[in-house]
């Protein structure tokens, strides 16, 4: 699968997971921290789920401009409530696993 069509999929999962939530969650609870790193996509990305959001009665602050550690530390420590991430940096990076060229998803 290609690069554009991943962020498609974690786009898409992200905005099913957002809209799911029930009508009745109370104003104090429909605070929402969105996290994004620091280059293009990631903006637009971050901003789709920024505004789907605020469409939905959320009140969302937007922290953007953040490196991957900086994003991670973030989810890790609560600050921030959902952002978008790559499979890849998530699999190699926080999960400490080794690249292998020609692994298939299956065996992983």
């Amino acid at each position: 699968m290609d690069r554009s069509r991943w962020i498609k999929v974690i786009v898409l999962v992200a905005l099913v997971l957002v809209m799911d939530r029930p009508p009745y969650i109370e104003a104090a609870a429909k605070r929402v921290v969105v996290g994004n790193k620091n280059f293009t996509e990631q903006y637009i990305i971050g901003q789709l789920i920024k505004q789907v959001l605020e469409d939905r009665g959320f009140k969302v602050e937007l922290k953007s401009d953040l490196t991957s550690m900086a994003l991670r530390a973030g989810m890790e420590s609560g600050d921030i409530d959902i952002c978008a991430d790559y499979t890849g940096t998530a699999w190699m990076v926080h999960l400490k696993h080794k690249y292998k060229p020609g692994t298939g998803h299956a065996e992983m």
